[in-house]
């Protein structure tokens, strides 16, 4: 009972009493591309990225949570006009904390997390389950005239599979926040 307690007025005092009208909350959507990184560039080349987010925090905190679902396509890797790899792709869900200042009307912000990375590779029909992890930084900002918002973000992805190579990525996003 005793770190029960604890654990719930360690998640108040960081995250806010929750009372319903002092959260908030957001959908955000966006696209961009994906880069692949390291020995993972080897294999693939970039590709198109999208993502949908449910954001949640109260309007004064700078700390926030947010969860990601993402679809992370990368084209094959063609040498001399072979087709070296096939052409893959990485879901993503993600649990984030989300750190934000403020810089006028615009939002900068840090954002980091792990969650639950499924790819199937090219040609195969079972699809591998990888934990990883992810962090970078974004811009929020007003569209003047409308009631939404938009950001930009960078983040590194690290999917760590056990038995293959592991995936490691960086989207560049752009995006409207509702």
């Amino acid at each position: 009972m005793k770190r029960c307690l604890l654990v719930l007025t360690v998640v108040a005092s960081v995250y806010g009493v929750p009372i319903p009208a002092q959260r908030s909350a957001h959908i955000a959507a966006g696209g961009g591309v994906v880069i692949p990184v390291g020995k993972f560039a080897d294999q693939y080349e970039s590709g198109p990225q999208g993502i949908i987010s449910l954001i949640s925090g109260a309007p004064d905190s700078p700390y926030g949570l947010r969860v990601d679902y993402s679809y992370n396509g990368f084209r094959g890797d063609i040498v001399s006009g072979n087709v070296r790899y096939a052409g893959t792709h990485i879901n993503s869900l993600t649990g984030n904390l989300v750190i934000t200042g403020r810089a006028g009307a615009f939002k900068p912000y840090a954002v980091g997390g792990g969650g639950w990375y499924p790819y199937r590779e090219a040609g195969e029909t079972t699809r591998t389950n990888a934990f990883g992890l992810n962090g970078g930084l974004g811009l929020g900002f007003p569209i003047p005239y409308l009631q939404i918002g938009g950001f930009i973000e960078a983040r590194y992805h690290a999917a760590y599979a056990s038995h293959h190579l592991d995936r490691r990525f960086v989207p560049i996003t752009f995006g409207l926040i509702f």
